[in-house]
């Protein structure tokens, strides 16, 4: 049975703002007004660029569906999220790819555009 893959938008947030930001995230997931699913990292790793920062995510069901990624956009900054956000596949993430250079699509602060990007692996060993 084949499956769609999955996405996800990045909100980066100062750890001081997380749990405020996570409960909105958390209860739009729940109203269903974003995608399937959503996570939060209380703890940093060795992959975070700005160790004072961590990420909301929030998936969306198939990153190949721009529809779908732009809707949940939209329903982000209806909540007020106006901050810039990056969006990758979980693909990236189960070959350990992170920063802003595997994001497939961006949108700048305060917009709902969604920006495609071309997203550039590591090549492989």
């Amino acid at each position: 049975m084949p499956t769609t893959p999955p996405g996800k938008w990045l909100w980066f947030l100062p750890i001081r703002a997380l749990d405020a930001g996570w409960r909105l995230v958390e209860r739009a997931v729940w109203d269903g007004k974003l995608g399937p699913g959503a996570k939060v990292a209380t703890l940093g790793n060795v992959f975070d660029g700005d160790p004072t920062r961590r990420p909301v995510v929030i998936f969306t069901a198939d990153c190949t569906d721009e529809g779908d990624v732009h809707r949940v956009l939209v329903a982000l900054r209806t909540l007020g999220i106006n901050d810039a956000l990056a969006y990758k596949t979980d693909e990236a993430t189960a070959l350990g790819e992170y920063g802003d250079r595997v994001s497939l699509y961006t949108s700048p602060a305060g917009t709902t555009k969604v920006v495609r990007r071309t997203p550039r692996y590591a090549a492989p060993a």
